[in-house]
């Protein structure tokens, strides 16, 4: 059985991490949390000990080590735990948002946490149908990089995008992808091919993972929850040694064309030519 090493116990880690750990079958002795400081959090009815950072003094080859902290520490925090043991496979939450991260840990074996582009593959197992070129809606469905990455999920790499103000058009391999209204999960939809995308069937254990759930549900209201079972299948793929991980270019790129939604062209234009002057 795999073991866990998670640096960070902020939301992400209580409400999605470690929900999905357990989903897995994770026990709660194979996995060590730490942070800056030690405390005691509660995650549905069980008690997690939170560890200070300093006490990591030793990583072993079968352990993964999941990073989930502030964008500014990313990179002092992926420092400090490959010295520990240079062959950890790391698993790092979004955003990715700078491009040293792939250049400097080009050798380290990391999976981004983009548990939106893996929701998409979800839905694709689940049994929702992709022509070859299909049309994608989001209304107020959206947000940046996670929008985006949800977006190539389901219609590969965006070739071409454009924004105005609170509408987006994308271009990609096999459609096109059209954002718009400024981000409300609740009161949004979203659509393939002009038929709104059905709410998946889940098991008991898939409701209990995303919290329950109710006669009005849909992909957009419950997104931040379902985005679970993407995380659960990310999770369960890099433990299984699974090649279709996303890389850092991958969550790189989702986090640089994501900052053009909800711009006016002025402002697309200024970044545009801002990433090329870098």
């Amino acid at each position: 059985m795999k073991k866990f090493i998670i640096i960070g116990s902020g939301r992400r880690v209580q409400q999605d991490v470690l929900t999905s750990l357990s989903y897995l079958k994770i026990e709660k002795k194979n996995i060590s949390i730490y942070a800056n400081r030690e405390k005691n959090i509660l995650v549905r009815d069980d008690i997690y000990k939170v560890n200070i950072i300093n006490k990591l003094k030793f990583i072993d080859i079968e352990s993964i080590v999941y990073i989930a902290v502030t964008k500014s520490a990313v990179e002092s925090v992926i420092d400090f735990v490959t010295k520990l043991n240079p062959n950890i496979k790391l698993i790092i939450d979004t955003p990715i948002n700078s491009k040293k991260l792939i250049s400097k840990f080009k050798n380290i074996n990391i999976c981004v946490a983009e548990d939106a582009f893996f929701l998409g593959r979800y839905l694709i197992k689940s049994g929702l149908r992709l022509n070859k070129f299909n049309i994608l809606i989001l209304h107020k469905s959206a947000m940046s990089y996670h929008g985006i990455a949800f977006i190539e999920s389901l219609l590969s790499t965006t070739i071409f995008q454009v924004s105005f103000f609170d509408f987006y058009l994308g271009i990609c391999k096999n459609g096109i992808s059209i954002i718009y209204g400024k981000k409300n999960y609740e009161k949004g939809n979203i659509y393939l091919n002009f038929s709104k995308i059905k709410f998946p069937s889940l098991t008991k254990k898939q409701e209990k993972l995303i919290g329950g759930s109710s006669d009005y549900d849909s992909i957009s209201y419950r997104f931040l929850d379902l985005k679970r079972l993407g995380l659960v299948d990310l999770l369960n793929d890099f433990i299984k040694n699974e090649k279709g991980y996303l890389s850092l270019k991958c969550g790189y790129n989702h986090f640089k064309k994501g900052e053009i939604i909800g711009k006016s062209p002025l402002s697309s234009l200024y970044i545009k030519i801002k990433n090329v002057l870098k």
